[in-house]
């Protein structure tokens, strides 16, 4: 999706056009204006810290942070063309770097990118969510020889496995 609603449901960032091309923009539902976020043209499929001080977000090939307190987006990790992440309060980042290269994970506050589920052939992953345990992560998995199928996967500490396959979609 291009927006995410904060943690604490009161704010929600969404990509939208306006002067100099498309950013993210950030608002208050108690507000009617929204402010655009400096440093995230081109960014897309936001997603918050558990905290609300922080998004993740997709932008030039690769995964971001921003700060909502101040300071420029800091690269995290390449994401080709980013299919969503997720972040949970341990601070680690779930991530899909392309639609086929499967899930990876790195540190909300950088460092290197770790395989957690891999690729399969044929097989697009996507739009991964971590559940309220912070372990368990819900993501959308299609084969292309599918109309769409749904998986979970675990973390059992630095070990991920993929569970529950099945034809309709875990969420």
């Amino acid at each position: 999706a291009s927006f995410a609603l904060s943690p604490d449901g009161r704010q929600v960032v969404y990509l939208a056009s306006g002067e100099g091309g498309s950013h993210l923009w950030l608002r208050s539902l108690a507000e009617t204006t929204a402010t655009p976020l400096a440093g995230t043209g081109g960014g897309r499929l936001p997603f918050w810290s558990p905290d609300g001080r922080s998004i993740g977000f997709f932008a030039g090939g690769q995964l971001r942070r921003l700060d909502l307190d101040g300071g420029a987006p800091q690269a995290l990790a390449q994401a080709t063309n980013g299919s969503g992440g997720s972040w949970n309060r341990d601070g680690t980042i779930v991530f899909a770097p392309t639609t086929t290269r499967g899930l990876m994970r790195v540190s909300a506050t950088g460092g290197e990118a770790v395989v957690v589920i891999a690729a399969a052939p044929s097989t697009m992953r996507a739009l991964p969510h971590f559940l309220p345990d912070g372990n368990v992560v819900g993501l959308a998995s299609r084969s292309t020889s599918q109309r769409a199928a749904g998986n979970g996967a675990a973390a059992q500490g630095s070990d991920w496995m993929l569970l529950l396959p099945s034809r309709g979609a875990l969420f």
